[in-house]
């Protein structure tokens, strides 16, 4: 009876060592998975970053354009652009140039580059119907005070096509920038 009594009395319990591996492998887990979600949210700012700065260039060459704001020597240029283009290493260029006479002078070029940040399709579409035509390269935009139009790509060139889009992607975040020529609006698009 002494015998079973001391055994009943005997309590099983976690060592002190114990009790501090499980707390350290539990805080280990939720640092790692901490870190991967402030990764992914990393990650989703860097793209917009990345749109909302060509975003910045364009809305700035329109405001140019529409205010006749001079550049060197108090000239009022006759036309500004803004020329894109895509490379194999994942590079997207921005260039902004003036005009004032014959020749296009360079302002301002912005390279965005990430080893996982790419371009993945340029569209010309068309406001009036649902047609678009994707190319590759390079493309522009000309600013002529109160008119935009697209060129620079033999197919965007047409006066029919009115709104280009561009598909961004970091990762598994994708967005769509769309410039409308038409009413100058600048939309972000998921996807």
């Amino acid at each position: 009876m002494k015998n079973y009594l001391f055994n009943f009395n005997k309590k099983k319990a976690f060592s002190l060592i114990e009790l501090l591996v499980v707390i350290t492998i539990i805080s280990i887990l939720v640092l790692w998975l901490s870190n991967m979600n402030f990764k992914w949210q990393q990650d989703k700012e860097k793209l917009e970053k990345k749109v909302n700065k060509i975003i910045s260039i364009v809305e700035e060459t329109q405001f140019n354009s529409l205010v006749w704001k001079s550049v060197e020597n108090f000239e009022i240029p006759k036309k500004r652009k803004i020329t894109f283009a895509t490379w194999a290493n994942n590079e997207f260029t921005l260039e902004k140039f003036y005009k004032t006479g014959t020749a296009w002078i360079s302002v301002e070029k912005n390279i965005l580059q990430n080893p996982q940040f790419f371009i993945e399709n340029f569209y010309c579409s068309d406001l009036n119907s649902s047609s678009t035509w994707s190319f590759l390269g390079t493309g522009e935009i000309i600013f002529e005070w109160r008119k935009i139009y697209l060129s620079g790509s033999t197919d965007c060139s047409s006066n029919n096509f009115q709104k280009l889009e561009i598909d961004f992607k970091l990762w598994d975040f994708e967005k769509k920038l769309i410039i409308n020529t038409i009413s100058w609006n600048i939309t972000v698009e998921k996807f």
